[in-house]
């Protein structure tokens, strides 16, 4: 016969307090001889549970003022639907007076396409210098030109281009070296453009100013010069550092369903009952189901959670809660981790002092022009009503208020 070895031995200890654990319950320690203790049940947290909140007490679109700015990482240019787009551009140049230009030319990189080709872009010069932080992307005015500060051009432009290429390429515009030099030679030390598009249904994603200086590529202005008394031929290439979008938006939005987006800027606002939940429960994750309705995506864009006390507009400035969301033109459905969000909310209700308010938002620091629209708790379409999947833990009863 083969006699039990020591790990047999451990083993059958360690199943031997587990049967024990189960008939007697954790209301003492139990010392084992492997080394740790079981803690009583009153000094650790429940099992993790599942619930879902499937009505809300309150749902509201709140719309406010788009708080994007210039100095984007990317700009458009071009028509989609009931969108016009417009890029500004702004180059740093510095030459001796009496400097004649000879060649000029704009490089434009190309991030993004959407609709059909081919696009015709135009260059102005702007009739004065534009800047960044009075550049919101709505329209500010209903005629021509825009009066959108630094959104007056004049008629002629500088140059054309007829672009028929591929979502990452590169254009090149020709522009009028004589405009160029009749501007620098009032001595402006920056040459403020504008790029249009016509009309046909089509925008770029183009890379804006130079955001960051070790990036390879950026809106690039290429001059060809001489200096008074000299006939050498010099080149001078200069990156923008100022850019803005011009964005109108021509149309409708649609009514009876929540919207999120920019141009027209717009959050969605949901009030939840949490009062079922243990008071200070930790929310291990918070998913925010939402069923896509409709809307206009001009690219890509993020959404983030944040809390508000009342139904007004969240500012850009206030911190995400969370990791963003990505939104993609063809998604039916919209999921959101909104647990850092929910936490808030469920951890302010318990103290009486918290928020409200579970708001989606667009970040504007992403997303130029372009809304979704989901639809709202009271759909007809009970299958597509927005609901939210919570998970969560009790915390230990000794850690409670009063123990």
């Amino acid at each position: 016969m083969i006699s039990p070895g020591p790990t047999f031995r451990a083993a059958s200890v360690f199943i031997l307090s587990c049967i024990l654990i189960t008939a007697f319950g954790c209301s003492e320690k139990v010392a084992s001889d492997l080394g740790f203790n079981l803690l009583p049940q009153d000094m650790v947290g429940g099992l993790p549970v599942q619930k879902e909140f499937r009505q809300v007490v309150e749902s509201a679109t709140v719309p406010g003022a788009s708080a994007n700015k210039g100095g984007q990482a990317r700009v458009y240019v071009g028509r989609l639907g009931d969108y016009r787009m417009r890029t500004l551009l702004g180059f740093r140049v510095s030459l001796p007076p009496g400097t004649v230009v000879h060649s000029a030319e704009l490089n434009l990189y190309v991030i993004s396409l959407k609709g059909e080709l081919p696009l015709r872009l135009s260059v102005y010069l702007l009739e004065r210098v534009f800047k960044e932080s009075e550049v919101t992307y709505e329209l500010a005015a209903t005629g021509e030109p825009w009066s959108t500060p630094g959104g007056d051009f004049g008629s002629e432009p500088l140059g054309e281009t007829l672009f028929e290429g591929n979502r990452i390429d590169t254009v090149t515009v020709t522009l009028d070296p004589e405009a160029v030099n009749n501007r620098l030679a009032y001595g402006d030390s920056t040459l403020p453009l504008i790029i249009l598009g016509d009309e046909q249904e089509a925008v770029l994603g183009l890379i804006a100013r130079e955001s960051v200086p070790t990036r390879p590529v950026a809106s690039r202005l290429d001059l060809i010069f001489t200096i008074p008394g000299e006939t050498t031929y010099s080149l001078l290439e200069r990156r923008a550092f100022m850019d803005a979008a011009i964005t109108s938006f021509e149309g409708v939005t649609g009514s009876g369903v929540l919207r999120v987006g920019e141009v027209p800027a717009s959050q969605i606002f949901f009030a939840y009952d949490f009062s079922e939940l243990p008071p200070l429960a930790t929310v291990n994750q918070a998913l925010l189901h939402l069923w896509v309705a409709g809307g206009t995506i001009v690219d890509s864009f993020l959404v983030g959670a944040y809390t508000a006390d009342e139904l007004a507009y969240v500012s850009a400035d206030e911190p995400v809660l969370g990791r963003p969301t990505l939104v993609v033109e063809g998604d039916s459905l919209l999921v959101v981790d909104v647990t850092r969000a929910v936490q808030k909310l469920v951890t302010g209700g318990t103290s009486g002092a918290g928020s409200r308010y579970l708001v989606i938002s667009s970040l504007s620091s992403a997303n130029v022009a372009g809304f979704v629209e989901f639809y709202p708790p009271e759909s007809p379409d009970s299958l597509r009503h927005p609901y939210l999947s919570l998970t969560y833990t009790d915390i230990p009863s000794t850690g409670k208020p009063g123990k």
